[in-house]
């Protein structure tokens, strides 16, 4: 049975009025489809910082981990993982975790974004 999506979002933004906009754009997305958000995460570094050296998105992998939040929702993938190389492994990460991504700037509803529980854990 799958889990209500609990969310965060992410945004990494280089001043803190892009960051400010580029959040309440997605809390009222998220609020639109019904996604409840349980925590809102950001940085301000340039794009082209790795996702692994930034604080902020380390944040949402313990988040994720600890089991707080089972959906990424953020403006772009490229925002996140700016390489190929990154977008494949942030991709498997989401993957190997039963964590959704749902993405802003995407052309399309993603309504299939339900996380579900890994096999074998508890309700």
């Amino acid at each position: 049975m799958p889990d209500r999506p609990r969310g965060v979002l992410y945004t990494c933004r280089t001043n803190s009025q892009a960051v400010a906009r580029t959040l309440m754009d997605l809390r009222g997305w998220a609020e639109a489809h019904g996604w409840p958000v349980l925590d809102e995460v950001y940085d301000l570094a340039p794009p082209a910082v790795p996702c692994c050296r930034r604080i902020g998105w380390c944040t949402v992998e313990q988040l994720v981990l600890r089991g707080d939040v089972n959906c990424v929702i953020a403006p772009a993938e490229r925002e996140i993982a700016r390489t190929p190389a990154e977008r494949i492994a942030l991709r498997a990460w989401l993957r190997d975790g039963s964590v959704c991504a749902l993405y802003r700037q995407d052309c399309f509803r993603r309504d299939s974004c339900v996380p579900m529980r890994p096999q074998g854990a508890r309700p």
